[in-house]
């Protein structure tokens, strides 16, 4: 039983710390998460399931909530959150030697296709022109 005390005492301190700092919001909201739900199930179920009648809500409360925070994440002032604002800021070497994404290829190359069948664009060549003149991603 002392082993079991002090391995829900380092899960509390470390995932509590983890939380409050938004630091692996969601894997630390898990462990702790299932840690107060082997709380309930080992203490307070073998009295009464029923959890009004123990008098013991705190621990299906912290179980939903961490459950709650496992899923939705962390929040927008978390430090989860500032690493991936700095890592998004960071140059992408990609994004320099490709002006256009794959969509936007798929779509020059389908109105370059259509532009060569008269019978969808129509039979007059005036009106390939026009749409090659309005088309936004041909190059």
């Amino acid at each position: 039983m002392p082993l079991l005390l002090l391995a829900a005492a380092i899960i509390e301190v470390a995932g509590g710390a983890l939380i409050a700092l938004g630091l692996f919001t969601r894997v630390a909201a898990f462990i702790c998460s299932g840690e107060m739900a082997a709380v309930y199930f080992m203490v307070d179920a073998p009295k009464s399931f029923w959890p009004a009648l123990n008098q013991v809500d705190a621990a299906i409360l912290f179980t939903f909530v961490f459950l709650y925070l496992a899923f939705a994440g962390p929040g927008a002032w978390s430090l989860d959150a500032i690493f991936r604002r700095s890592a998004a800021a960071a140059p992408q070497p990609d994004a320099e030697l490709s002006e256009y994404s794959a969509d936007d290829e798929i779509t020059v190359f389908l109105v370059q296709r259509a532009s060569r069948i008269p019978s969808l664009v129509g039979s007059n060549p005036r009106s390939t022109r026009t749409m090659r003149k309005r088309h936004p991603l041909r190059p």
